[in-house]
């Protein structure tokens, strides 16, 4: 080394000097403690030996050079010398995170930087300290994920570690509910699709905001899902002869709305919630392209002649239905639970509005009694679960 101390790695190491006299050097001998000596080769002043078995902790190494004259010269090399390989500081996905089936995304944190790791007889480049790799967790239902690496620091020092996670078999659902049909996990390991069986309501999963998760009935309420939950039609409601119970309920107001909603805990999403869901946190005016609007929803002008139609007929966008026309839909100002003191809008527009009139941040004010062309969707929120910070504490030292 050029200057002492220096940090490096046990066991065997190759030391250099240069020698510089007037007169030839005859020899030059490396001593550490405890004593051991060696005498090394040299060419052109440069003098190197290997020091075996060098010890963890410090070391230091004396060197003595003799000239043909026999004049000795001292020079001593100090050392800290890192046995131990490199120690885990961080990993996500954390350890008490489940893991779902699949492809995996793995970031590990060390306390020093690498020189290689080794995951499965696979070498991966990591990036100073870190290193990131993808693994498949198995498809089959086993309880746990085991995950051994060996990762090796620029001194040389190697340490194996071991990582375990918990293997979901089947995607998170809230209490009761079921999955859908094609579900999968989604994020945070929820399912895709889900199906509340107490009011037969279809729910996709969905941002609501950036981070913040919770479920969107694929479809706007229909007219048998209002009856399902013990309400009976009103006048308006009844004089609809040509409805069926895959229509949207209609001539329901925000706080009737509302109310339905908070009966199985559900609530309406509010106006920028609406606008969020709508393209899934774009920045855009339309769900669609707005050549392509009437294949998406039932707007004025279209085949459907000013009447409402029964959900779920035309193209799906981000998993929902007609979140364009069919049937204006219900909003909050703010976050209510029961709609209680709630102030209502409504966004998407319906059959009896312009493609103009659906645009996504087109809001209007919601009527004070239920209208024709005026419906809701449901939303069911998922607890906000932050993204949990990995662990910062290290592995034991290992001596």
């Amino acid at each position: 080394p050029a200057s002492s101390p220096v940090t490096v790695g046990g066991g065997d190491r190759t030391v250099q000097v240069r020698v510089s006299d007037a007169s030839p050097v005859s020899s030059v001998i490396f001593e550490t403690e405890p004593v051991y000596a060696i005498k090394s080769s040299g060419k052109d002043g440069i003098w190197s030996a290997t020091v075996s078995a060098i010890a963890g902790g410090t070391a230091q190494i004396r060197v003595r050079a003799t000239d043909e004259a026999g004049t000795t010269s001292d020079g001593r090399i100090d050392l800290v010398v890192d046995t131990e390989g490199p120690r885990e500081l961080s990993v996500e996905p954390t350890r008490a995170e489940p893991l779902s089936p699949g492809m995996k995304h793995v970031r590990i944190t060390f306390d020093e930087p690498l020189s290689s790791v080794r995951v499965a007889d696979v070498e991966h480049r990591p990036s100073g300290a870190e290193v990131e790799f993808d693994v498949p967790v198995p498809e089959h239902r086993a309880e746990k994920f085991a995950l051994a690496l060996e990762a090796r620091d620029v001194l040389g020092n190697l340490r194996t570690l071991e990582f375990e996670w918990r293997v979901l078999t089947e995607p998170r659902l809230p209490p009761g509910w079921t999955a859908a049909p094609g579900a999968d996990f989604g994020e945070r390991n929820w399912a895709t699709r889900a199906v509340d069986p107490r009011s037969n309501i279809e729910f996709v999963l969905a941002e609501i905001a950036d981070g913040q998760l919770a479920y969107v009935a694929r479809t706007e309420t229909t007219r048998a899902q209002w009856r399902g939950a013990d309400r009976a039609f009103n006048p308006m409601q009844e004089k609809q002869p040509e409805a069926t119970d895959d229509h949207p309920i209609a001539y329901v107001s925000g706080r009737e709305a509302a109310e339905f909603c908070a009966h199985y805990g559900y609530r309406l999403p509010t106006v920028d919630e609406w606008q969020w869901i709508a393209i899934a946190g774009a920045k855009r005016d339309h769900i669609v392209d707005p050549e392509e609007i009437d294949q998406y929803g039932w707007l004025l002008g279209g085949s459907a002649r000013g009447r409402a139609q029964p959900v779920g007929q035309l193209k799906e966008s981000h998993g929902l239905f007609d979140m364009h026309g069919n049937v204006w839909e219900l909003c909050t100002v703010a976050r209510s639970a029961d709609g209680k003191g709630a102030s209502f809008k409504k966004k998407g527009g319906s059959v009896m509005a312009r493609a103009a009139d659906s645009r996504v941040s087109e809001t209007r004010n919601a009527d004070s009694v239920g209208v024709d062309d005026t419906g809701f969707r449901a939303l069911y929120e998922l607890p906000h679960e932050p993204e949990e910070e990995s662990s910062s504490a290290s592995m034991p030292d290992e001596k």
